[in-house]
């Protein structure tokens, strides 16, 4: 009786632990994006779709040789608590999407699907008045708890300019549930003025960074903030629908190259195989390993080449201002970007800036050289014309102040080359 009254006590000492690991597991295998919720709460699924309807131009463009750098600004909206991480986890995030959108690294990336996408992250090193900054902006606040209900009580706490900054907020919890990972919404819905201030990404910060001690168990990987930022350049989830339950065999994410899958399915990691789940649906293997899919970090390593034209065009046909020359020089990201998009020798490049209505070339010639540009639009109009003296290498600037939207035709004349270049400047619709 004495043996079976302290087993008995032993049990009932043990039985919450039990309890706990089966809701831990169910907990770390269920934790999901928050997209669909986030975009019917605003109404912003009721706007018609346009991620399928990029003008040829944004096509012709986002398929140039030529890398996309993003400035970026990490909020961190804390209460003293966990949720106030590190500069350190910030920037190992950075390190991952330039990663997983690069194809090097760590692993990521690694599928024979995919591609370097040529997109670049910079966290930036001057705020929107010019001001020295880290990039990393921290508020205290109980807001760091975000309600889906009034998402803006948080966002407004702190934000840069949508135009300029990918702004990523860094919270406590979505709603107080430990299962919502994050969210963000499509270039194309918050093109409407009346969602404009919601643009940006938000992630709880348990699955926020890689390899950090508060991480999520399956989700240490920094990955969550990909998928999130696949949202933010008009990926949808490769299952295709607007939320749980929809997006069946008949539905589709509009990618060419992401095989149909039927519905949400969490893969899992099995450490014994080094395998995900991948179970055949709509006729196909799922793509378990494509960053919009919800599957462990580890499983995770492919945007396809279609996603990745998907997101290019996203960024010509709607956040094009983020990528000017002009705005990574005035956040601080110009070195970044002329280390993916140096000039040749002997070379120039020619980047318009249609808020400022500014020309601006950037030569790299070995002799100083006397240069004649001329500017002439679509029409065959003149527009400009300048005489520069001693070029060589030094940034040179032309206001033009009937510069608008169009194609132009930019021709450098020194005494040795001739250099031509046309420019498609777009609407600026972010």
């Amino acid at each position: 009786m004495h043996i079976l009254k302290n087993t008995s006590l032993f049990l009932f000492l043990l039985l919450p632990l039990l309890c706990f690991s089966q809701t831990d597991s169910d907990y770390y295998k269920n934790s999901h994006c928050t997209f669909d919720k986030m975009r019917k709460k605003s109404g912003m699924q009721k706007l018609p779709q346009a991620q399928q309807k990029k003008d040829s131009i944004s096509d012709a463009l986002a398929d140039d040789n030529s890398f996309y750098i993003i400035p970026v600004v990490v909020h961190i909206i804390h209460n003293n608590g966990a949720e106030n991480i590190h500069d350190s986890i910030v920037r190992s995030q950075i390190d991952v999407l330039n990663e997983d959108f690069g194809r090097y690294g760590k692993g990521s990336n690694t599928h024979p699907a995919s591609a370097d996408s040529r997109i670049r992250f910079c966290l930036a090193t001057k705020d929107p008045q010019g001001n020295p900054t880290t990039g990393i902006v921290r508020v205290q606040s109980p807001y760091t708890r975000l309600k889906s209900d009034d998402e803006m009580l948080t966002k407004n706490l702190s934000r840069w300019d949508q135009k300029r900054y990918l702004n990523i907020w860094v919270v406590r919890d979505i709603d107080a549930n430990p299962r919502e990972q994050g969210y963000s919404y499509l270039p194309s819905e918050v093109a409407n003025e009346r969602f404009r201030e919601r643009d940006g990404v938000v992630i709880a910060y348990r699955h926020f960074g890689r390899n950090s001690r508060i991480a999520q168990q399956n989700n240490y990987m920094g990955h969550t903030t990909t998928h999130e930022v696949g949202h933010y350049l008009e990926l949808l989830h490769v299952w295709g629908g607007d939320g749980p339950g929809k997006g069946g065999c008949g539905d589709d994410d509009g990618v060419f190259d992401t095989p149909t899958c039927d519905g949400i399915f969490y893969a899992e990691y099995n450490p014994l195989t080094r395998s995900c789940d991948r179970p055949v649906q709509c006729g196909n293997p799922r793509m378990v390993e494509n960053y919009m899919d919800y599957s462990e970090d580890r499983c995770l390593n492919v945007f396809t080449k279609g996603q990745i034209t998907r997101m290019r065009g996203a960024i010509v046909g709607f956040r094009s201002g983020l990528v000017t020359y002009a705005n990574l020089v005035s956040t601080g990201c110009k070195s970044q970007y002329l280390s993916f998009n140096p000039p040749a020798e002997d070379e120039l490049q020619i980047h318009a800036n249609l808020s400022q209505k500014t020309v601006t070339m950037f030569p790299n010639f070995v002799n100083e050289q006397n240069a004649q540009l001329v500017v002439y639009d679509e029409m065959g109009r003149l527009i400009a014309s300048k005489l520069y003296t001693n070029m060589k290498n030094n940034t040179e600037e032309l206001y033009i102040p009937t510069l608008k939207n169009g194609m132009y035709f930019f021709i450098v004349q020194t005494p040795t080359q001739k250099f031509t270049q046309k420019i498609v400047i777009l609407p600026q619709k972010n």
